[in-house]
């Protein structure tokens, strides 16, 4: 069994996010993927609460059996990406993780707390985006790369900063970046409507 982390703030969760889950599924890279979003220790004003994008994560993933929302990333003992794998190794010790992250993500690993042990002791499942140069990327952590899975996938330019000022703005076309049930929380629930409350 090979389990995906998918980790992130996932603010909003949108369709990208889920479709890079779905592909590295189709694809044969893992079984299942595992979203946990990270706590609310971040000192940032555009940041909905915790309780909020667990509960968008949850609808997101709602209807596939293979996707589910963990929320022990919002524990202080999971502060940090190399603390959550050491958490979920100990809940999962008889499969293989991986930590997924898109190649923005991964560019800037190295300023991550304690990176080289990440990728000493993890997998990491690497989405293309925004048509990134992923060798050379790579490339920079040569000492590490066999811990390093590029995954013959790739998703456009959609962000969660995108998802936040087209809300803001009000823009019709943001249903098409969310999935209905996620747009309906956020509506009802009046968040990223203000430039403190979601840019």
């Amino acid at each position: 069994m090979k389990i995906g982390v998918f980790g992130g703030c996932f603010n909003p969760p949108h369709k990208s996010h889920k479709q890079i889950a779905e592909l590295l599924m189709e694809n044969g890279y893992v079984d299942e993927i595992i979203f946990v979003p990270t706590g609310d220790f971040y000192p940032k004003s555009n940041l909905a609460s915790f309780e909020d994008r667990v509960n968008m994560l949850k609808l997101m993933v709602r209807d596939h059996d293979k996707m589910s929302v963990l929320e022990i990333g919002g524990t202080r003992d999971c502060e940090f990406t190399y603390q959550l794998m050491d958490k979920l190794r100990d809940k999962y010790s008889d499969v293989q993780l991986y930590f997924v992250c898109g190649t923005d993500n991964l560019r800037e690993l190295n300023s991550w707390k304690r990176y080289e042990y990440i990728l000493s002791n993890y997998n990491v499942l690497v989405a293309r985006r925004n048509g990134d140069d992923v060798e050379e990327i790579v490339s920079s952590y040569s000492l590490y790369e066999g811990s390093i899975t590029v995954a013959n996938v790739e998703v456009g330019d959609l962000s969660s900063t995108k998802v936040r000022m087209a809300l803001l703005n009000e823009e019709e076309t943001v249903k098409e970046f969310l999935d209905e049930s996620v747009y309906e929380y956020i509506d009802k629930n009046n968040l990223y409507r203000r430039m403190d409350d979601g840019i």
